[in-house]
């Protein structure tokens, strides 16, 4: 290492030491970044630099500035004259946001950058300045096409059939043939298989996202036909609890938010169809080619019936739901709201990251910065309809958007309004004009006012009459029609230049409008007078994309597994991580098709695998050689997500309501608005009984008791959500008031249930919050605990003249300990 960068980092860990800086150790040696955090820089951060610093601060600048370069990591790190530019973790110590900020030097001197960018450097500088960039020279190596397109992922699925095994009376399906084969490469012998408490509780919260009632586990436990768990399997697929479940995880991935985000945030009170949309299409188990055409262009397909088309209308909202900055230029506005789409569509369907190329060729995938122009004039020639009235709320809103009318007379009914709408501004203009008049009249001294007296009374009468006017048009007020987000072609169909360094004022050659190359062989035709989207719909399902079929089988096997195939479910490009088992991903994606699509046969086929119904038991020869479970030899424990640990807490309580709000969402109530950020946060994060997947989601204004367990951030595509353990989470389950009411109601519940018999209660506890029986010992400890003669509630709590409600803070104190438990928080 050279002398100047180990003085360098020397000083650094000195000053750790001291307490003067977080100690976060950076460069070469812990470069151990996500494919997030990789993929962040590369989107927001390098471009910037590129584009506004390298001309004085990167190797080939005529005079180094300040002998500052920031052309590579370490060059951030060693800083220049004034000290380093960035001091990873803490971004109020790094030079490079004060100079952004204009606090000390003014970089770039020509101009501040905008809010948004100087915004993206500071989170980027606290997630540790993840940056893949060598020391000096910056020279990344040109992928060779023939190498690139020669990667695991580009490559057609191969046709495999399971593999036979030394041991084969273990495999009771197709998949554990190739997971035993696995295991006895490596040496591993899996564990026992679960026990039926821990195995119904696995799939309860798998395909619903809440726990088993009682009778539930106890007419499974007692069951002892061979097809019992595919009997529970079938009974989970069929209920529209299912859709509540996996819809989620959908709208992870497609980014769901209902408002815009950014600094002026307009409300969305249409997207919850939407989310009601994603949620019936699972129910229905709606082909997943046909589910992801209708996401690209619903709105180009026939249909057979009105329901039909606002049905495929109201899908291609996920090209319309992302956030948005309604205070921008006209062009970046426009290019902004592509690259979102691009985004979207090109992570959620071919998990890859083809907004690197936005700026120049991708660094680590065979995508060219042509080809994103491709894609981007596909979405050019496509209008987003998302609504937001101009002026709205606290803000002037720059792109206001149509809506999509729903319904046989939506058309009509949404033309009525318009024409009513404006006959109603034209009036309430004259009433305006007529009043200040008025005023000015009236404000004249008396000698002047009997002079223009008639002229008062005429202005006064025009008053009343632009009133009664007013009045009788609001009584012939139009039935309003039901609405939608989505897109729809554009009035110009176009192909786009490329924009030199993503520059959107910056032109360079026009690129016709096509996909990628590097993931199918089919090369679709664009016709002239549309957009293409169509065509890009039928390309991501057609055969022979290598993509489609594996991203979404692994993101059905994350879910149920605990860990994807690949890892970055995300990701399957190079700087994405390779699969455990590639031939099992083949397997499963050519199943996948051949079962026309069907989510619902698949993920029925892997929870009836015995690798899916194995225990959680530890086993210290297996985790000495896979310390990580990559190769399945036993079940993961998995954390339960935000929503089915909300979802549990009304479950044990008995109040959870079944169903959607009629009233679609809390943000439809709200209507159209623009969030500030001293809003009444209790109006988004009302504690009702609804399952969360009906909570809104504005953006910057997550509930609370979702925000807690690292619930999706509905501005990312998130197929595989962060997993934190900090003190927030077990403080929000010991203080929260909806935690300690839960707590309360389920006591309530337990009395009801077996009156004054404390062991039952106990035992029902156990069931309730748990899903099993407590053991001896448990039980014991638990009657010492809750018997009433017992001083278990704080004195100074409540005055010891009510012994019926001591008990039942007993009793609530008890439940709550439950809940507060590891256990409770996850599925063994």
């Amino acid at each position: 290492m050279p002398k100047k960068i180990l003085c360098a980092r020397l000083a650094t860990l000195m000053l750790c030491f001291l307490g003067r800086l977080p100690l976060v150790v950076s460069g070469a040696e812990t470069e151990n970044w996500t494919p997030k955090q990789i993929e962040y820089f590369e989107k927001h951060i390098r471009p910037v630099l590129i584009e506004r610093c390298y001309e004085c601060h990167a190797e080939g600048a005529e005079s180094l500035k300040g002998n500052l370069r920031v052309d590579h990591r370490d060059g951030l790190l060693l800083g220049g004259d004034s000290g380093a530019a960035v001091v990873p973790g803490n971004a109020e110590a790094s030079l490079i946001l004060k100079s952004l900020r204009y606090e000390d030097l003014e970089m770039p001197p020509e101009g501040k950058l905008p809010d948004e960018v100087i915004a993206r450097f500071e989170r980027w500088i606290r997630m540790g300045a993840p940056d893949p960039r060598k020391l000096s020279p910056l020279k990344t190596p040109e992928r060779q096409p023939a190498e690139a397109l020669a990667f695991w992922s580009f490559q057609p699925p191969m046709p495999v059939s399971p593999p036979s095994l030394q041991e084969s009376a273990w495999a009771i399906s197709e998949i554990d043939h190739f997971v035993k084969a696995k295991l006895e490469a490596e040496g591993l012998k899996p564990v026992a298989d679960a026990d039926p408490q821990a195995l119904i509780r696995r799939a309860y919260f798998d395909l619903w996202g809440v726990p088993p009632e009682p009778a539930a586990i106890e007419q499974f436990v007692k069951d002892p036909s061979p097809d019992a768990f595919a009997k529970i399997v079938d009974q989970l697929l069929e209920s529209p609890h299912f859709g509540e479940r996996w819809g989620r995880h959908w709208l992870d991935v497609a980014r769901y938010g209902e408002s815009t985000g950014n600094e002026r945030n307009f409300l969305y009170p249409h997207a919850w169809r939407y989310r009601d949309y994603v949620i019936n299409a699972f129910n229905k188990d709606k082909p997943y080619d046909q589910f992801v055409t209708e996401q690209i262009a619903g709105d180009l397909l026939g249909f057979e019936s009105q329901a039909q088309r606002d049905e495929q209308h109201i899908a291609t909202g996920f090209l319309a739901i992302g956030s948005r900055n309604l205070l921008g230029g006209d062009t970046p506005f426009v290019f902004d709201t592509i690259d979102d789409q691009i985004n979207v569509t090109t992570q959620a369907f071919l998990g890859m990251t083809v907004s690197c190329a936005r700026c120049h060729d991708h660094k680590f995938d065979p995508v060219s910065t042509e080809e994103y122009y491709a894609l981007a004039g596909i979405f050019m020639s496509t209008e987003a309809l998302y609504g937001t009235k101009p002026g709205t709320g606290n803000g002037v809103n720059r792109h206001p958007s149509d809506l999509i009318p729903l319904g046989e007379a939506g058309l009509e009914q949404h033309q009525a309004v318009e024409v009513y709408d404006k006959k109603f501004a034209d009036l309430q203009k004259e009433l305006e004009k007529v009043e200040n008049v008025v005023k000015k009249l009236t404000a004249l001294p008396e000698a002047k006012l009997a002079e223009k007296q008639s002229e008062l009374d005429n202005a006064k009468e025009e008053v009343r009459r632009v009133k009664a006017e007013i009045e009788e048009l609001k009584r012939q007020q139009p039935p309003m029609p039901a609405y939608a987000m989505g897109v729809r072609e554009a009035k110009k169909i176009t192909d786009t230049e490329v924009r030199l360094s993503g520059e959107a004022g910056k032109k360079g050659a026009v690129v016709p409008r096509g996909v990628l190359a590097c993931c199918a062989q089919t090369k679709p035709e664009i016709p002239q007078n549309a957009s293409g989207r169509l065509e890009l719909a039928r390309w991501l399902v057609n055969a022979d994309n290598t993509l489609t079929a594996r991203v979404m089988v692994n993101r059905i096997w994350h879910h149920l597994m605990g860990r994807g195939i690949v890892p970055s479910v995300d990701n399957f490009g190079h700087n994405g991580q390779m699969p455990t088992h590639p031939e099992l991903l083949d397997w499963l994606a050519t199943e996948f098709r051949n079962d026309n699509w069907s989510i619902k046969q698949l993920i029925r086929r892997i929870m009836l695998s015995r690798t899916y119904q194995l225990s959680t038991v530890h086993n210290a020869d297996n985790f000495e050689r896979d310390p990580d479970n990559k190769f399945l030899w036993r079940a993961s424990p998995k954390r339960l997500d935000a929503e089915a640990i909300r979802d549990a807490l009304l479950a044990a309580s008995g109040s959870l309501r079944t169903g959607a709000p009629d009233f679609g969402s809390v943000i439809a109530k709200l209507g159209d608005g623009c969030l500030v950020r001293q809003i009444d946060a209790e109006k988004l994060d009302a504690h009702d009984d609804y399952r969360s997947v009906y909570l809104p989601v504005a953006r910057f204004f997550e509930p609370e008791s979702l925000q807690v367990f690292d619930a999706a951030s509905a501005s990312l595509v998130m197929g595989d959500r962060p997993e934190t353990n900090v003190p927030a989470q077990m403080l929000y389950l010991l203080n929260n008031a909806f935690v300690i009411q839960q707590a309360r109601v389920t006591a309530e519940r337990l009395e009801h249930c077996s009156p004054g018999n404390t062991e039952e209660k106990i035992r029902l506890a156990y069931q309730l919050i748990l899903s099993r029986r407590p053991t001896q010992s448990e039980l014991e400890r638990a009657v010492a605990y809750v018997q009433p003669k017992q001083d278990a509630v704080d004195a100074a709590s409540t005055a010891k003249t009510d012994p019926n409600h001591d008990n039942a803070e007993i009793w609530a104190s008890f439940v709550q300990a439950l809940f507060a438990g590891a256990e409770f928080r996850f599925v063994y």
